[in-house]
């Protein structure tokens, strides 16, 4: 079973990558929230023992009290408070020191309920050090200081209940993830909304034939379309002016053959002057000659367009190739100049079929060897050969003739070219276009080489069985 996909439109696409984006940014603002609430909640909640903040809780460990009601301090008591710079106090209900250790002279013996308070709400309020508090036994209380460059600890207040708090908080937090919002779609406007915008105005100035220009790289996103655009702009003023030019070249083919008619047509009509039947029969010649001229061109550009569209319905048959080759020899003759020739060489072996649509087919092989009498003012000899492969047979058209420019090499089989020295020629410049059109329809291919001076070589490429 086959499964297909539905290709994106541009919308669709860029929707996208806005959803995308601000799925980024609430992710982001959501796991912001959720780390800052873990490290308040959890974060730290192991008791490190050998951490000077947690010096007033191991001290329990260390104090004796004697039968005398004596305090006292073990050995690794007093090495932790000289580890830490510390000193500690035993403070009874009345806020009078029973007891103490290490204690600097310029700490007091005495504290009020409020010096307490104050003492422990942050560092330095104590001579620069850090003062933590701890019920003890009787009323009593267990003060740990220890020295501000060791450890700092700070208070915060915050005015309001705890409801407001919680309020100011979720504002806070709301203000950030509307700021980190805004600074991704910001992003995202630059990076998506901007170029395509501009793709968009391109593409309506291409389609309003105004030339808009090469653009500038915007980001390597968009690096391949506007290049592609700008060939398409490139390549439609090209087609433009080879149209223009076709146009031109069209309406005097037309105007010719009707410009004789209309002589003609005077002619007979006028009552000055008596026509014989011979004169009358030879003015009637050449007006059916010049209505041809005028059938042909237009069924060459029927054909052609029928051939770019797959409309053209397709006679294939198995076809004797040699005997076709020869017949298009034979139709070609008729502009062959009296010093021009046509070389065909073959053996019987080579003798074979393909299928093909012979009329088409035929039609182009006379165009192109119809090509080098045509635009060779000079003797010039055509040579023929036949190359057959295992499922594929090449026909090559040489000449030796004045050759063709690379500028006309690269547009030879467009609809609308002629090159510089057929200018001086008559026709539509369809010719080499319906015959590479033909050769398409008919499953092949065909390729041309020519340098100036040199001649030309054009190979057709046919499958033997289509």
């Amino acid at each position: 079973m086959f499964f297909t996909t539905k290709k994106k439109t541009i919308s669709q696409l860029i929707a996208h990558e806005y959803r995308k984006t601000i799925i980024i940014a609430v992710i982001g603002v959501a796991l912001t929230i959720f780390l800052i609430i873990f490290s308040l909640l959890f974060f730290d909640r192991d008791v490190d023992l050998a951490k000077p903040r947690y010096l007033v809780q191991q001290m329990y460990l260390h104090i004796d009290k004697g039968s005398d009601k004596e305090f006292g301090l073990d050995k690794e008591g007093l090495t932790l408070l000289e580890k830490y710079n510390s000193w500690m106090q035993i403070v009874d209900s009345s806020g009078r020191v029973i007891f103490q250790e290490n204690t600097p002279t310029d700490i007091p013996t005495k504290y009020s309920t409020f010096d307490l308070i104050d003492y422990t709400l942050s560092s330095d309020r104590l001579n620069g050090y850090t003062l933590y508090a701890s019920e003890y036994e009787n009323d009593s209380i267990l003060l740990i200081g220890c020295s501000s460059d060791v450890v700092t600890k700070y208070s915060y207040s915050a005015k309001g209940s705890l409801s407001q708090t919680i309020l100011v908080c979720i504002a806070i937090f709301s203000f950030v993830s509307i700021l980190i919002i805004i600074m991704l779609s910001r992003r995202f406007s630059k990076k998506i909304a901007l170029p395509t915008s501009m793709v968009i105005d391109k593409i309506q100035s291409v389609g309003m034939d105004k030339r808009v220009g090469t653009t500038t790289e915007i980001n390597n996103l968009y690096n391949d379309v506007f290049l592609s655009i700008d060939r398409l702009e490139h390549r439609l003023n090209e087609n433009n002016q080879l149209r223009v030019q076709w146009i031109s070249n069209i309406s005097h083919d037309i105007k010719t053959p009707l410009t004789s008619i209309r002589g003609y047509a005077e002619m007979l009509s006028s009552k000055d002057y008596e026509y014989s039947r011979n004169e009358v029969a030879a003015y009637a010649e050449q007006m059916l000659m010049a209505e041809q001229t005028i059938e042909s061109l237009l069924d060459d550009l029927k054909l052609s367009q029928a051939l770019i569209e797959g409309k053209a319905i397709l006679n294939k048959k198995p076809i004797h190739f040699i005997r076709l080759i020869e017949s298009c020899i034979e139709a070609a003759i008729v502009l062959k100049k009296p010093k021009d020739s046509i070389v065909f060489d073959y053996h019987e072996s080579q003798a074979g079929e393909i299928v093909a649509d012979e009329k088409l087919l035929q039609r182009a092989i006379v165009n192109i060897i119809c090509n080098a009498f045509v635009h060779n003012q000079a003797a010039v000899t055509v040579q023929i050969s036949v190359n057959w492969l295992p499922t594929k047979v090449d026909l090559l058209i040489q000449d030796n003739g004045i050759g063709i420019s690379q500028k006309d090499v690269d547009h030879i089989f467009d609809r609308y070219y002629r090159g510089l020295d057929s200018r001086k020629t008559i026709g539509t410049g369809l010719g080499l276009a319906i015959a590479k059109e033909s050769i398409t329809a008919n499953g092949g291919e065909v390729t041309v080489e020519s340098e100036e001076g040199n001649g030309t070589t054009f190979k057709i490429s046919l499958d033997r069985k289509s």
